[in-house]
């Protein structure tokens, strides 16, 4: 009897050493903080893409945004991750260059652009508490 007995505690012992290790694991992941956080794609400078600043819920991100421009009517496509303010603010900045451009008016008349946010500022994960 004694026998079983020791071997149930022993395999006790391991299944919570498992959950333990398990355990680490998790908090881990959740608890250890990156200080920064640096994309491939932001190592080199590529034509048709600026890097912006977002704040978050979380902190704050660096943003990736694409913009192409093409013949057309002067209007302005927004896609990608954009939130009301984001948009407005996409709206404004257009607004601002023809402003200080008024020789490429013509430019601007003939010509569409657009304007994508891949991931805006969209929180990436949110931490609950356990």
């Amino acid at each position: 009897m004694e026998k079983s007995a020791a071997n149930v505690q022993k395999k006790s012992w391991k299944v919570k050493r498992r959950q333990s290790a398990s355990l680490l694991k998790i908090l881990q992941i959740f608890l250890v903080k990156k200080r920064f956080r640096v994309e491939k794609a932001a190592r080199k400078d590529e034509i048709g893409i600026v890097r912006g600043l977002a704040w978050t819920e979380v902190g704050g991100d660096t943003l990736e945004i694409e913009v192409n421009t093409m013949p057309g009517e002067g209007n302005l496509k927004l896609t990608g991750q954009l939130g009301d303010v984001m948009k407005e603010s996409a709206e404004i900045a257009l607004s601002l260059v023809r402003a200080l451009l008024p020789k490429e008016e013509e430019f601007f008349k003939t010509h569409d652009f657009h304007l994508h946010v891949p991931e805006g500022a969209v929180p990436k994960m949110v931490r609950q508490p356990v």
